[in-house]
């Protein structure tokens, strides 16, 4: 007897950018939505969201993305940045700045937050479609695996098939 996939259909909030340049848009929180996305553990998730932050800009043999995994807690800010209220230092701000180890005038930075955390992903503060409240402890579970198959399909959705480098502190160097 086969078992059938528990079905979460999230809404979705924000748009995904269709133009492919603005997705590399510094000082910008970007999401990118997947239409479906299937867990480990056989769940489907509609309107999968990635919440993802640049720093630097993508050269042109696009040979210069770093991407970056922060800890368990985190967020996408690893470097700092500036919004309406200001500028924001980032956690790992001694290494991404002109001059330092990852130079943002040599490399391109990609951070995106983990799915099921509440820094701009898909996890429990999302609502499913026909509710009025947010999903909380309900959300389905994520394994680390889903994590990587979810950073591995922003990739894909960005388009970027090579990187100059991968790091993360904590959770986010598994």
């Amino acid at each position: 007897m086969e078992t059938q996939k528990k079905q979460y259909l999230f809404y979705k909030g924000q748009k995904d950018q269709a133009n492919y340049s603005d997705r590399f848009q510094e000082n910008k929180l970007h999401y990118v939505y997947f239409d479906s996305f299937s867990t480990e553990l056989g769940f489907d998730i509609h309107n999968f969201r990635i919440a993802y932050r640049v720093f630097g800009t993508p050269n042109e043999k696009r040979d210069n993305i770093i991407l970056v995994f922060h800890a368990l807690t985190g967020d996408c800010n690893c470097s700092g940045y500036t919004d309406a209220d200001g500028y924001k230092p980032g956690w790992w701000e001694p290494l991404f700045s002109p001059g330092k180890i990852f130079d943002l005038t040599k490399y391109c930075i990609i951070c995106p937050n983990h799915p099921g955390g509440c820094y701009g992903s898909i996890g429990p503060t999302d609502q499913l479609v026909g509710t009025s409240s947010p999903i909380g402890p309900s959300f389905p579970l994520l394994t680390v695996r889903d994590i990587a198959s979810a950073h591995q399909q922003l990739l894909q959705k960005l388009n970027i098939s090579q990187l100059h480098c991968v790091i993360g502190g904590s959770f986010g160097g598994m």
